[in-house]
């Protein structure tokens, strides 16, 4: 992406505003640069409002034929009639990167034109602070340089991996429902430290940074998670009680089951979203 670059996205929902609002603070793209369309003209103001970008209504997306990039950003049910509304202003020499949980790139590709180059991502919730898990993988016709280009874009939000389209439901249930159980972790430490005698602020405050600092350490570290854990784990001591406990109530089998059985559902609603079958 250089200076003269257009990117569009078709939806104006949380994911797309997470994707500007990244894009404009880490100066990848300037605010004359974004264009967004969105069924909602309230939503379409309140984004022009907040960052200054070009929003257009439906009827009325004239930059979308000028774009480099244009970023399907609606929802997954809503394909179909988005395609019928859009699809003709498509141009096979646009890169296409879609955030459409579940649907394939073998499916979008029948709907854009022949030869359009592709990119699928999953990112997550955590885009809107800026730091998503990213993964993308790419259609038939996308190059180096159409992965190198939705890299850039992901990156102003987080991190990207690239990985094979078989493994995007994979990623959907590790990384994209994954603050899920994070936040559920946080809710039980949280539950935990009030029933220890803990106020509700000095329990929420202290269970926020030691899931921050961990996941600091973890990254930081680049040390295995089970070697990290028996540091903090001494023989007798208050930690190991504690993970005796979630030992005893099989806490790693349940959120390995958790993310096998998120792959599995994955798995499903995306021949749902293909197929139209259950």
């Amino acid at each position: 992406m250089n200076k003269d670059s257009l990117i569009y996205f078709l939806g104006g929902g949380a994911m797309a505003e997470a994707l500007i609002k990244g894009l404009l603070e880490k100066k990848v793209m300037s605010p004359e640069q974004i264009g967004v369309t969105d069924i909602r003209p309230d939503r379409c103001h309140e984004l022009r409002e907040k960052y200054a970008i070009i929003t257009e209504y439906p009827q009325k997306a004239e930059h979308l034929m000028k774009a480099d990039i244009v970023v399907l950003a609606f929802k997954p049910k809503d394909l179909d009639s988005a395609m019928d509304a859009y699809g003709r202003d498509l141009r096979s020499k646009q890169l296409v990167i879609s955030v459409l949980a579940g649907v394939t790139t073998q499916r979008l590709e029948e709907l854009l034109p022949a030869g359009t180059p592709l990119v699928r991502a999953m990112p997550n919730t955590a885009a809107a602070v800026g730091l998503s898990a990213t993964a993308i993988c790419g259609g038939k016709q996308a190059q180096e340089a159409h992965l190198a280009a939705a890299e850039a874009l992901f990156a102003a939000t987080g991190i990207v991996q690239r990985v094979a389209e078989p493994l995007m439901d994979a990623v959907t249930g590790l990384s994209g429902s994954g603050p899920a159980y994070v936040y559920l972790l946080a809710e039980a430490m949280l539950a935990g430290g009030v029933a220890a005698g803990l106020d509700l602020n000095t329990a929420r405050a202290l269970t926020e940074q030691t899931l921050l600092g961990a996941a600091h350490m973890l990254q930081a570290s680049r040390r295995p998670p089970e070697e990290l854990r028996k540091q903090v784990s001494s023989p007798g001591g208050t930690t190991l009680a504690g993970l005796e406990a979630l030992a005893e109530y099989h806490f790693a089998e349940a959120v390995q089951e958790a993310i096998l059985r998120a792959t599995r559902r994955s798995q499903t609603l995306s021949k749902i979203v293909t197929t139209g079958t259950n």
